[in-house]
């Protein structure tokens, strides 16, 4: 039986200020717009590396603009 996680995440634009510590730790997922200046990510991610990483950029944003919505699935 293989166990795996996924995550929604959701970054919230007014608290974003595109510091890039989330590209930094996550850049297959998150990236700084060049335009806005803001992080920008898909709506989720799925499978443990992925959603490590994304947990990653979370807890290390400094103004707590991310937030995930973890998911654990179960296979056979």
């Amino acid at each position: 039986m293989a166990t795996y996680r996924a995550a929604d995440i959701d970054v919230d634009t007014t608290m974003c200020q595109g510091l890039g510590y989330c590209e930094r730790v996550a850049g297959g997922i998150f990236h700084v717009d060049e335009d806005s200046g803001l992080a920008v990510a898909p709506a989720s991610v799925d499978g443990q590396e992925a959603t490590d990483a994304a947990i990653a950029a979370e807890e290390l944003c400094p103004t707590r603009a991310i937030s995930l919505r973890l998911h654990q699935t179960t296979t056979d």
